[in-house]
């Protein structure tokens, strides 16, 4: 019988530590299941994050390729707007310096009309005075004379000189303005209105030879004949540049020579 209760004792703590055992192996078995629910639980997390970071890391790529488009574009047009603005400023200026270019003209273009007016008036004026074109005329043939027409330093110069032919005293002439150089004889008609028939005229008694008649003492001296006013047609000039006479008028500051190196080359080729 005490066999029977020291088996039975010792089943029943076998139990008991089966049971320990068995609540033991339950609580590792829930430790187990909770460190497993967690670590699929990170895993879950991890795999969230790595999506998460893919996707953040696509998104990152996707805006470096719109700002890379988006300053692509910003650099072509700006390109564009620079081309642009450099051909507007091209077509600006080119306008500018056309506009310039033809206000110069047509303010040179009425400067000289305005001129050519002036001293067409400044003549018509003058042959209601008498002399005044001679008195004005006559200082600047002075220079000239010395100056440009090579007529030598001045020996005896006068406006309107008189002077009667030694040979024949019944004739008599006023010559409109004389200057005697070393060199040369300058013999000056002046008009205060340039007319074709007063030049003519002029050519006609220098053709004649009768200076030398008038002024024998200088038949040994060539003759500079120029023809003056304040203004002189083309078309006057032209008939005294083929006879060989200097023609001088009013020119942009002075009194000049308009056909100075005409003359010179016909007198050349005369030579």
């Amino acid at each position: 019988m005490l066999a029977l209760d020291e088996r039975v004792t010792n089943v029943e703590e076998r139990v008991e530590d089966l049971g320990e055992f068995l609540a033991q192996l339950a609580r590792q078995v829930a430790t187990v299941n909770a460190s497993t629910r967690r670590l699929e639980q990170s895993a879950r997390e991890f795999e969230r994050s790595a999506k998460s970071r893919e996707e953040a890391a696509k998104a990152l790529e996707r805006s470096s390729l719109a700002l890379e488009r988006s300053i692509d574009r910003l650099s072509h047009q700006a390109e564009q707007d620079r081309q642009r603005s450099d051909e507007e400023r091209r077509q600006d200026l080119q306008r500018w310096e056309e506009e310039r270019k033809q206000d110069r003209q047509r303010s040179d273009e009425e400067r000289k009309q305005d001129r050519q007016q002036w001293n067409k008036r400044w003549g018509e004026l003058a042959n209601k005075q008498g002399t005044l074109v001679e008195d004005i005329v006559a200082p600047s043939l002075r220079r000239l004379a010395a100056e440009v027409l090579a007529c030598g330093p001045e020996q005896f110069s006068a406006p309107r000189v008189r002077q009667q032919q030694p040979g024949d005293r019944s004739k008599r002439r006023e010559f409109d303005f004389l200057y005697v150089g070393r060199d040369a004889v300058l013999l000056n008609e002046t008009k205060s209105t340039a007319k074709p028939e007063y030049a003519k005229d002029f050519v006609e008694f220098l053709r004649s030879g009768e200076f030398a008649l008038y002024f024998p003492g200088y038949a040994n001296r060539p003759v500079v004949p120029v023809f003056s006013s304040l203004y002189v047609p083309d078309d006057v000039v032209a008939y005294l540049t083929g006879h060989g006479v200097y023609v001088v008028a009013m020119g942009d500051e002075a009194m000049e020579v308009l056909n100075l190196a005409e003359v010179r080359e016909g007198r050349r080729t005369d030579q």
